[in-house]
């Protein structure tokens, strides 16, 4: 799976739309998407659950959520 860069722009709407799986290239840029994504569907966003590798603790997964959803 290709990484996806990102750069808000007007147009394709399909491409800003998120699926399963996306990989970008770093943790702020697929925050930014999820930012913009959710500016443009009309809600906000905050970071969930985070895991980090045990070789180097990079991280390899992060989850997004809607800012309403409650804490666990």
């Amino acid at each position: 799976m290709a990484v996806v860069p990102f750069t808000p722009q007007f147009g394709d709407e399909e491409s800003r739309v998120p699926y399963i799986s996306m990989k970008f290239q770093s943790p702020d840029v697929a925050y930014k998407f999820y930012l913009d994504y959710a500016h443009r569907s009309g809600f906000n966003v905050r970071k969930n659950r985070i895991s980090r590798s045990r070789i180097d603790k990079s991280i390899i997964d992060q989850e997004f959520v809607c800012s309403k959803e409650e804490f666990r």
